[in-house]
């Protein structure tokens, strides 16, 4: 672009003979245009031309190079770092403005946005608003971060994604997919808009206590790439496995269209607990002995419980109590989802509606959560169940797998899965007479 030339401007071109070197046709692509890729091969000339500010040779990104704190910065944020070599920028009327990237690095992101760092400290000296004016006219979204010399890793993302469009420090953000719903408090988080994404970044004290591998994977598919950084360098631990791979084509079903008497027996398998269809229990009624026909549930800590379908009819549910039996009775109508608290206590489990599991402990920066819609029973003898009304992502099977969380769909639920009744305190139940 001729107009980006001013009158008596000192232009700088390469030397004609450069096209003779080896390496000189892997700066350029199929097309013609300058690869990236080829800047970086042995032996290239290390400029760049951006826009409208002109690079001297040596500007260019850090890799393979000891990593500092801002090459780190740079890499976690998957940006590209300027920290060499001087940029040339025009003015009318004077001499190039000349910004000097060892003193201002400039970082530019995946998305586009530009940051100028302005190394502070005693002795160094700040870009004045005239100069930076300048830089804008060419550079116009930058942004400037201040950051003191020899800064730490957090200091630097606190400047940094501090300054940036997008970027937001301990923000709890909030994703739905399909039902399911994930909180997380990363320490610092950057959108990308450009690139359908954010990045989240948290510090962890070891690599050994991170989000476990299976979350981390299941974030990635909500568009979140999490990044946990150890601060200090004293641990050489190793990152978690990814774990044992699960399809939730291998997950279990319970039908709640099934009648009232297959639901109760196929809800007890499922919780591991021994139910006995048509058992006879005898008992003492008016001077004479009486057998009656019912089911009988054996739980792990030995309480029997009758469970009867309204089959027993006039006194002989008062008779049973004061014989000492433990009496559920089922109604004959009703919605079968509407049973489950009632069952999982019967059971003698706790059951909590609509869980919440903590994947990182806490409720401050570094905390992630997930919601399930569905029924979590929890016992400290038997493994912990979870009855879902919505498919679990497989990287999730994968989470709860590693819990011991064992996952059964709950399928055929008349009129969707929305609209289950809250878990009832104490012993009193809304649905069922527990006795």
């Amino acid at each position: 672009n001729i107009d980006l030339i001013l009158v008596g401007q000192q232009l700088l071109l390469p030397r004609k003979t450069l096209q003779n070197e080896a390496w000189y046709d892997s700066l350029f692509d199929a097309a013609g245009n300058l690869a990236e890729s080829g800047l970086e091969e042995p032996g290239a000339v290390e400029a760049e031309a951006d826009e409208k500010g002109i690079a001297s040779d040596q500007t260019g990104t850090r890799k393979g190079e000891p990593a500092s704190s801002l090459a780190d910065a740079a890499d976690i944020l998957e940006a590209r770092l300027y920290e060499k070599g001087t940029y040339y920028f025009p003015r009318p009327g004077q001499s190039d403005f000349q910004l000097d990237l060892t003193k201002n690095p400039i970082l530019e992101t995946g998305d586009g946005a530009r940051v100028l760092m302005r190394i502070t400290g005693e002795g160094r000296k700040v870009l004045s608003a005239e100069n930076l004016s300048v830089l804008k006219k060419f550079w116009k979204d930058l942004v400037v971060a201040d950051i003191p010399g020899n800064a730490a890793l957090d200091q630097i993302f606190d400047a940094v994604i501090g300054s940036l469009p997008g970027g937001a420090i301990s923000k709890k953000k909030v994703y739905t997919d399909g039902g399911i719903e994930v909180t997380m408090q990363p320490q610092w988080m950057l959108e990308r808009p450009r690139q359908g994404d954010s990045i989240a970044i948290t510090p962890i004290r070891s690599s050994g206590e991170g989000t476990p591998r299976a979350v981390a994977d299941y974030l990635k598919t909500l568009g979140v790439l999490l990044k946990e950084v150890v601060l200090s360098d004293t641990t050489d631990e190793k990152p978690p496995a990814a774990g044992t791979a699960v399809s939730f084509g291998q997950v279990a079903a319970l039908d709640l269209s099934l009648d009232r008497r297959a639901f109760v027996r196929n809800f007890f398998g499922i919780a591991g607990i021994t139910y006995q269809e048509n058992t006879t229990v005898s008992f003492g009624y008016a001077g004479i002995q009486i057998q009656a026909v019912t089911n009988a549930l054996n739980r792990r800590d030995g309480l029997l419980t009758l469970v009867d379908f309204e089959d027993l009819q006039g006194e002989a549910v008062e008779t049973l109590q004061k014989a000492g039996f433990k009496l559920f009775q089922v109604p004959q109508q009703g919605n079968n989802a509407d049973l489950i608290p009632d069952l999982f206590r019967l059971a003698g489990m706790t059951c909590e509606s609509t869980p919440t599991l903590a994947a990182v402990e806490g409720t401050g920066p570094g905390s992630i959560s997930i919601s399930l819609p569905g029924f979590l029973g929890r016992n400290d003898e038997i493994p912990e169940v979870l009855l879902t009304t919505v498919p679990v992502p497989d990287d999730l099977l994968r989470f709860l797998k590693e819990k011991d969380i064992d996952v059964v769909e709950l399928v055929n639920a008349a009129g969707g899965s929305a609209g289950f009744p809250p878990v009832p305190a104490g012993d009193t139940y809304n649905q069922g007479v527990f006795k």
